[in-house]
């Protein structure tokens, strides 16, 4: 596909590779219910890159592009996730043990 736009955009253009870190968020949009008001939030990227000119004057080119980042989901059902934490107290004896478990692996959206 660069290969393409090189040969289209010509001798000017320049391909590109980016790497984001492994941990970082996936993409995701959170919209607000009908009844609430407000913009929707979540994690995006964006890439702007700019072009200036060597001659001195103020003229600038833009360019914008928006990246999503997404994660797979298995193909196959796995085990049920689940975990466990274990905290001590310094004052009082014992401990308090927390286990969460979801009944299914994968969900979708609106379930």
């Amino acid at each position: 596909m660069q290969e393409r736009l090189v040969s289209k955009l010509g001798k000017n253009a320049f391909p590109f590779h980016l790497e984001f870190p492994v941990h970082s968020p996936t993409s995701v949009t959170l919209h607000p219910a009908l009844e609430d008001a407000g913009e929707p939030c979540g994690v995006e990227y964006f890439v702007r890159g700019m072009m200036v000119d060597d001659s001195g004057e103020s003229k600038r080119t833009c360019v914008n592009m928006a990246i999503r980042k997404i994660q797979y989901a298995p193909t196959r059902p796995g085990r049920q996730p689940s975990t466990t934490v274990r905290k001590d107290f310094m004052l009082s004896p014992g401990e308090l043990e927390l286990e969460g478990t979801l009944d299914r692996q994968l969900y979708h959206h609106g379930d």
